[in-house]
């Protein structure tokens, strides 16, 4: 039976409850993984480095899960991207007693829905090229990571705007 890259076979470390075996592995990703303008993009790498332990009622699987996310700054509208580190621990049973076990069905372990879930868990919601980026000038639409504009950016508290309207209109005195 040949498995594919993220499939382990179970059936020793199901033999031997406590017993346990390194799995480092990685798949070429065949479509999109997204979450909103966020996507590790197809032929990106999917890796895994875990640790498959044998219980007595399942098998536990703990380690990190590796990528590489690309999207567009949502400050600048740069390009951004960055790799994913997903640490995971996770049971498997072959009747899951809990709503967060996967299901194990067979003397093959499938980790590719695990690593698949573990990734996009860790994408992030507002991508950033960097942690500093100052974004884009809201009046003249200027790159402020590359260039300076000498835009009046003080707030204007529109509360009292019919105010300063009034105190435009004053004479000097």
């Amino acid at each position: 039976m040949s498995l594919r890259p993220l499939e382990v076979s179970v059936v020793e470390l199901l033999r031997r409850p406590g017993s346990r075996h390194n799995v480092v592995a990685s798949l070429d990703l065949e479509d999109d993984m997204a979450l909103h303008d966020v996507v590790i993009p197809a032929g990106t790498a999917l890796g895994v480095d875990v640790v498959v332990e044998s219980m007595s009622d399942g098998i536990t699987v703990t380690g990190t899960v590796t990528a590489q996310w690309s999207g567009i700054c949502r400050r600048c509208l740069a390009a951004a991207g960055e790799p994913i580190n997903a640490e995971v621990r996770e049971i498997y049973q072959f009747k899951p007693n809990n709503d967060e076990a996967f299901e194990l069905d067979s003397s093959v372990l499938d980790l590719e829905p695990m690593a698949r879930q573990a990734a996009l868990l860790e994408l992030p919601i507002g991508p950033l090229c960097r942690a500093e980026c100052a974004g884009l000038c809201a009046e003249c639409g200027v790159n402020l990571n590359d260039h300076t504009c000498s835009c009046d950016t003080t707030p204007i508290d529109v509360r009292w705007a019919g105010l300063d309207l009034l105190k435009g209109n004053l004479p000097e005195s």
